[in-house]
């Protein structure tokens, strides 16, 4: 499919065939970062000058607008906008193969939650002062979301959650609401689609990539379960588990998710929905702004709405997710990184954020502002959703552990394996892999 609103025509810039990475020029005179150039300071945070900030690309504009802004007032110290693929998987080995190698051509990475206790764990990133990164205002999963071992690595830029999108226009004519468990989805769905039966009902991402793994644990928290326990013990096997994997793959058996939704990535769920083809949508945050957007050619702006997912009993758990912005150890100017990054957690930044890209923000008192609230009238469920979401399990394995479970689900969402026999081998493979 094609993906119409990964490209903007106001930017410029050029793609490095070889990392899928693209240098945006939005400095308008300012001076580019350096050549990546491993920093030999005995104290890099006292470096102050151009630095490059590496985050997945998006079809909004807003980390460009929120740079453009900083830029402005400090064109001593500008920064380069890397913009690096969407797809997770490919984003997180672009950034860990440049931590590998040491060239420190990413000052400030945007780093998903799960990621930071690989990044921090292996001394790729800077442990970042605790009376220079003070959490105080940030939404817990924010707040919480850098740390590892008792330090802070990550400081919280976004919130994020999973939500659920509808086409309010088609539920109302079919008078049913927002569904809050899964049947209750299942019956909007039969309602809508007794008028439009060309229609899907509901869309993710399912490809098999973190994003099933996301999805796998968003079915497994909503049946009452759990990937791994506090203790760092597997539960994959348990009954609530297999619960989750079970309305996922019967989900997709009996069409109430379709069966392209095994090849999709977020980009493409998103491009589904907004092409009028599905009637729900499981995605994050972003999502309100890249389904009611020009540049995608969007069919259904004006016709969407936001709720909680649903769950097996009531409304589901999603996924906590976000960025954690860190700064690259072997990074030029960790001076200007952490102003940088102090300055994108400040009200100011996260308005541009917000408004610009539905971008969630990490400060909380932006969930309480009257006028905020009136312009994006989404914004309470989003900080409904934030609330009731838990991390993905918190590991330096987290790569290898979401390759096993992405692994064990896809045979079961296929068709081809017994759930029960999936998350058992499956609950070995982790129980091995997690000692």
């Amino acid at each position: 499919m094609t993906k119409r609103y990964r490209h903007r025509s106001q930017r410029r810039g050029w793609l490095a065939l070889g990392g899928g990475i693209i240098a945006v020029a939005i400095m308008a005179g300012c001076t580019a970062a350096p050549d990546p150039e491993p920093t030999t300071t005995v104290d890099p945070f006292t470096e102050h000058g151009p630095i490059a900030f590496a985050v997945a690309s998006d079809s909004s504009g807003a980390w460009a607008a929120a740079i453009a802004e900083w830029n402005r007032g400090h064109r001593d110290q500008p920064v380069t906008l890397r913009e690096l693929p969407s797809d997770s998987d490919q984003r997180h080995n672009t950034l860990a193969d440049a931590a590998k190698a040491g060239r420190g051509e990413f000052t400030v990475m945007a780093l998903d939650s799960a990621w930071v206790p690989e990044f921090a764990g292996n001394g790729w990133i800077s442990e970042l002062p605790t009376t220079d990164f003070a959490t105080d205002g940030l939404v817990p999963s924010a707040a919480s979301g850098g740390a590892f071992q008792g330090r802070r690595y990550g400081f919280g830029i976004t919130a994020d959650a999973g939500v659920l999108y509808y086409r309010k226009d088609l539920l109302d004519k079919a008078k049913t609401g927002a569904p809050r468990t899964w049947d209750q989805l299942v019956s909007a769905c039969a309602k809508v689609r007794a008028r439009q039966p060309a229609m899907s009902c509901l869309g993710m991402a399912l490809a098999p990539t973190d994003q099933t793994t996301v999805n796998t644990a968003e079915a497994v928290y909503s049946a009452g379960g759990t990937l791994v326990e506090e203790s760092g013990t597997p539960a994959v096997s348990s009954s609530h588990a297999v619960a989750g994997v079970n309305w996922l793959a019967g989900a997709l058996a009996d069409g109430t998710i379709p069966q392209a939704a095994r090849g999709w990535g977020a980009d493409e769920a998103v491009q589904a929905f907004a092409d009028g083809k599905l009637v729900f949508l499981r995605s994050g945050t972003t999502a309100w702004h890249d389904s009611q957007a020009m540049t995608n050619a969007s069919q259904i702006i004006g016709k969407v709405a936001a709720a909680r997912i649903p769950g097996e009993a009531d409304y589901g758990t999603p996924v906590s997710g976000g960025y954690q912005l860190a700064i690259a150890t072997k990074g030029r100017n960790q001076g200007t990184a952490a102003d940088f990054m102090r300055w994108l957690a400040s009200e100011p930044a996260q308005r541009i954020l917000l408004s610009t890209g539905s971008l969630a923000p990490s400060r909380e008192s932006l969930y309480a502002d009257a006028q905020i609230a009136a312009q994006q009238p989404y914004l309470s469920v989003f900080a409904e959703s934030i609330a009731a979401a838990r991390s993905l399990p918190r590991t330096e394995k987290y790569p290898e552990f979401s390759k096993d479970v992405a692994a064990a689900v896809e045979p079961v969402l296929s068709g081809t394996t017994s759930t029960e026999d999936a998350l058992a081998k499956l609950q070995q493979q982790l129980t091995d892999l997690l000692g």
